[in-house]
């Protein structure tokens, strides 16, 4: 098999990257300032941000307070590596160094926030800001810059870096063989002859054969196969161009001849290419897809209709600039063959750049026209503001006739008339490495942080609900997360909007809403939620009619009895309870609880006893804590080895002797073979967060490929039995499905307001306190949200037996010992019915610590005794089960209350469900009988939530709970609790 060697790097917190191909990163955590899955701090001397970052917009609320914060730090940074990564992908003479935006971004803006850079040169803002998870936007007139910022935010997927590879293996062979190249390019050139940009006096700057081969290249590149691809080649064509000219060197306007052999320039280029896409991997175990919006804009261009181009009027969260120096630079020159061969017009570019010393003296202005453009460019920021955030403007002083004019003054005072409050103007000494073609730019010894902000007021929101049509209950928990959060009354527009005033240090808020997705300011944008994201991706126009509970990894195995994950979420927000808070599912299932507390920024811990469901649980929440980059690798790899088939009937011996009959009974052989060989290939997989996915991802399918009839929850076969089945094929769309939904997941992460945490899953019993000291964190848990098993309502083992068997490797006794353990299960033995049935008529409090448990196990068993008419074994069996059922139930909730935080909360998703007693209809009152029994361990009962749940399309389903009560206690440490309850 053809895996890359990866090393695992454990960082503090216990997430990890994964380092390729045996070279090594130092790596560094810092758990605040890089949120996102399976990020560390990668890499050749990689500088972390110093200053400790917000947790709330409350803390930049003073200006005082910022002022003191930034000027805490030491803004020089002498001694990091200000180069580190991609940073240096392509020549740029203007760029920043990253500390500075780093530092910035994490002190004044919270994840999932938006950050943009109007003079964004070759994109160091851009990148920062995707490394510490916030949604960044890039702009600048240059066009080039914009092709440099893109090809170094880039993500470069597996199929990516085999296009690019190839391209320069291929022009290497070429290159190598003269008299071929000579002959292909004199062949191609009527072809490609066009791609020649018209340069003034070319000759005087190119060789002949360097033109040839130059067009050559661009015809290459521009047969590539997507944007990402071209976009990143061409950049590095860019990067030769001078190399392969007659230029003399990078800031020399002057042209030295010389000869050049055939092939030199492809060989330069194939050079340059894989250099770059070496440096580039580092970068790419960071970035992990997250892309930012980088386009090229004339940022004195006003706002039309609220909009300049990306940009959105009162949508930034913070600015962060380094507009050019007046009178010093020459993108325009210094880049003049760059853009001519890019296929761009330098002089367009010339006639918009703001501080080109040329510029100025070609119109004899001073400057005034600098004052004067650069007031355009920040009305522009200020439109973009959101109310009471910041701008931050890293600036040098200016030299007209050899007077010095100090930038960071003149543009506080034009900010001032503009609007801003100025907040502060710090200096900073500057390293002594910038290059211009300008002496001016080349004498500055130190350059000014000019820290803006844009006055807070009210902010006049409108809330739009999500585009499906909601259950009502939803529509009432929608307004209350709305008040909760928002700490607001909301006036009712119809439609299902809401209108509100909101502080603006607390419009972050908003993205946590639950089944509101979208809010638009007034005047100003429309943003999105973090669910609406979630469910539809980072765009304004998905709209879906059908709620999406399937997203991220939701939907990566049926589970009978979940409940979605939506509920789950609005319940977090019901709460109330902070970020970082532990939530606890004690009956945890296929994980809905767990993710969605991972997705929102919550710490999660769950116990199940099904062996399948605590796969399905860490399956789903382990692979969002991997690097998506890896993880997206490592499927593309898997993929590609099990293309073909190539099983043989040796891979039906892979499963344990114990399995091989009551397999064989329920899978076609050729079915057989395929699976244990499809098993094996999973083992070989490397990380095992995948290995688990994937053996999930199989287990999916198994229903689909048996003898077992699809539809039918009881133990029903086909007819007629099915002889083969499309195992692979099957299994290879699942997996191509989750590799789609963790590409679309990484993509979309920057717009997360929270940090991702690990869960922890184990498979335990939840009766005892055992289970609870393996995964309870050092305060207890905050918060609870369950949906544990109805009283015989589902046979969850018997459903998921042909699942145990295949992929776990459980025997049929295997099977039938768990199913009779689990909570609320049917199978009970004749031994262990008499039994409880000798405890029914003297049933006590302390037993199930609910008087109506008492009397509803005591009535339904007096009626199937009494009954008149023959009743069948599951009636018979009833009071039995019912008193077990109760009884570990109350166990559960004793355990667990000694692992609660002192005022935690706790939300249990519960229905009741009917028998026949004798004769007679009986409702089993579930959910009164767990209110008594929440109050017996100390619980206050704060409110019953009525809900309405769905069930599957599936024959005998009909007898399925869909109203359901959500129970909503608190923990009441002022109550007596139950006496041998530890209190």
């Amino acid at each position: 098999m053809c895996w890359r060697i990866y090393r695992v790097l454990l960082t503090k917190s216990g997430i990890h990257a994964i380092v390729p191909d045996r070279r090594r990163l130092d790596m560094k955590l810092a758990s605040h300032a890089l949120p996102l899955p399976g990020m560390a701090a990668a890499s050749l001397n990689y500088s972390m941000p110093v200053i400790e970052p917000i947790d709330s917009l409350e803390e930049i609320r003073n200006n005082n307070q910022v002022e003191s914060r930034l000027r805490s730090i030491d803004w020089s940074f002498s001694k990091d590596d200000t180069d580190y990564l991609s940073h240096d992908i392509h020549p740029y003479p203007t760029k920043f160094i990253p500390q500075i935006p780093a530092n910035l971004i994490t002190a004044l803006s919270l994840p999932g926030e938006i950050v943009w850079d109007p003079f964004g040169g070759s994109g160091t803002t851009a990148f920062e800001a995707l490394l510490l998870g916030r949604q960044a936007i890039s702009t600048d007139a240059n066009p080039l810059a914009t092709l440099i910022s893109q090809a170094k935010c880039s993500t470069l997927s597996p199929e990516d870096l085999g296009h690019l590879q190839k391209l320069s293996s291929r022009l290497r062979a070429l290159a190598s063989n003269r008299q071929d190249a000579e002959k292909i390019l004199k062949e191609a050139w009527q072809q490609i002859s066009h791609l020649v940009p018209e340069i003034p006096n070319i000759e005087k700057w190119f060789h002949i054969r360097t033109i040839q081969e130059l067009a050559y290249l661009k015809s290459q590149i521009s047969s590539l196969p997507n944007e990402t691809c071209k976009v990143f080649a061409s950049v590095c064509l860019s990067g030769i161009i001078v190399k392969v000219s007659f230029q003399d060197g990078e800031t020399r306007y002057a042209s030295k001849p010389r000869d050049v052999d055939v092939g030199e320039t492809l060989l330069s280029f194939s050079n340059y290419l894989s250099d770059a896409l070496k440096k580039h991997e580092p970068l790419q175990l960071l970035l992990q897809y997250r892309r930012p919006i980088i386009t090229t804009l004339d940022i004195r261009e006003p706002f039309r209709k609220g909009r300049l181009g990306p940009v959105y009027s009162n949508s930034v969260d913070l600015v962060i600039t380094s507009p050019p120096y007046a009178n010093a630079t020459d993108n325009h020159l210094y880049h003049r063959f760059r853009l001519f061969w890019l296929g761009y017009r330098p002089t367009e570019f010339a006639n918009m750049e703001i501080g080109s010393h040329l510029r100025h003296q070609r119109l004899k202005r001073g400057f005034d026209l600098y004052a004067e453009e650069m007031s355009l460019a920040l009305r522009n920021i200020y439109e973009a503001l959101q109310p009471g955030r910041f701008a931050v403007l890293i600036v040098g002083d200016s030299l007209f006739d050899g007077k010095i004019i100090h930038t960071s003054e003149e543009l506080a005072n034009i900010s001032e008339q503009i609007g801003f409050e100025i907040v502060t103007d710090i200096e900073r000494p500057i390293h002594q490495s910038k290059r211009s073609f300008i002496v001016g730019a080349r004498r500055a010894r130190q350059e000014n942080i000019l820290v803006l902000r844009k006055p807070p007021r009210k902010i006049r929101v409108v809330l739009y609900p999500a585009s499906y049509k909601m259950w009502d209950y939803e529509v009432v928990l929608r307004k209350r997360e709305i008040v909760g959060l928002l700490k607001t009354a909301p006036e009712d527009e119809g439609d299902g909007r809401y209108s509100l005033e909101l502080d603006p240090f607390e419009v972050d808020r908003i993205r946590r809403l639950t089944f509101t997705h979208k809010a638009k300011f007034n005047p100003g944008s429309l943003i999105l939620t973090w669910q609406a994201i979630l469910e539809n991706g980072n765009t304004l126009k998905a709209k879906k009619n059908r709620k999406e509970p399937k997203y991220v990894t939701h939907g990566i195995h049926p589970y009978k009895g979940k409940f979605y994950p939506q509920l789950a979420k609005s319940l977090f927000n019901l709460s109330g309870v902070p970020t970082n808070s532990w939530v606890l599912d004690p009956f945890c299932g296929s994980g809905t609880v767990l993710l969605e507390a991972q997705l929102n920024g919550l710490h999660a811990a769950g116990i199940d006893m099904h062996p399948l469901a605590v796969l399905i649980a860490r399956a789903k929440t382990s692979i969002c804590q991997e690097n998506p980059y890896e993880v997206d690798f490592v499927l593309k790899d898997f993929l590609d080895e099990i293309e073909v088939d190539r099983s043989s009937p040796q891979h039906a011996e892979w499963f344990p002797p114990k399995c091989h009959e009551e397999i064989r009974s329920w899978f076609p052989p050729p079915v057989v073979q395929k699976l244990g060989w499809l098993l094996m290939e999973i083992k070989k997989v490397p990380i095992l967060a995948v290995q688990e996915a994937l053996l999930v991802c199989l287990s999916s399918i198994i229903r689909n490929v048996s003898q077992q009839d699809p539809k039918d929850l009881r133990i029903r076969r086909r007819n007629p039995p099915i002889t083969d089945a499309p195992v692979l094929e099957l299994f290879r769309q699942k997996v191509l499905e989750l590799r789609a939904r963790m590409r679309q997941f990484a993509e979309s992460v920057t717009a997360a307001p929270y940090v991702m945490k690990p869960a922890r899953v184990i498979e335990g019993d939840s009766r005892t306190e055992e289970a609870y000291a393996k995964i309870a964190p050092m305060n207890g848990f905050d918060l609870v949200v369950t949906s544990p098993p109805y009283a015989t309502a589902l046979p969850y083992i018997d459903t998921d037996r042909l699942n145990l068997l295949v992929i776990l490797g459980m025997s049929s006794s295997e099977r039938s010992s768990l199913e009779r353990k689990l909570t609320g299960s049917r199978e009970i033995r004749a031994r262990e019915r008499r039994q409880l049935e000798e405890e029914i008529p003297s049933l006590t409090i302390e037993t199930v610590g609910s008087q109506l448990a008492i009397a509803t196990i005591q009535e339904i068993w007096h009626r199937n005794v009494n009954a008149m008419v023959k009743v069948g074994f599951r009636r018979r069996n009833m009071g039995a089960l019912l008193l077990r059922y109760f009884r570990d139930m109350f166990n559960s909730f004793r355990a667990m209350d000694k692992y609660l935080a002192r005022d935690a909360q706790v939300f249990i998703v519960i229905g009741d469900n009917k028998t026949v007693a004798g004769n007679t209809i009986m409702r089993i009152p579930t959910t009164d009988i767990l209110v008594e029994q929440g109050e017996a361990v100390g619980w206050a009962l704060k409110e019953r939530i009525p809900i309405t749940v769905t069930k599957e399309n599936l024959r005998h389903s009909k007898h399925s709970i869909t109203k359901n009560t959500v129970l909503w206690f608190y923990k009441d440490s002022s109550r007596q609790a139950y006496p041998h309850h530890r209190g």
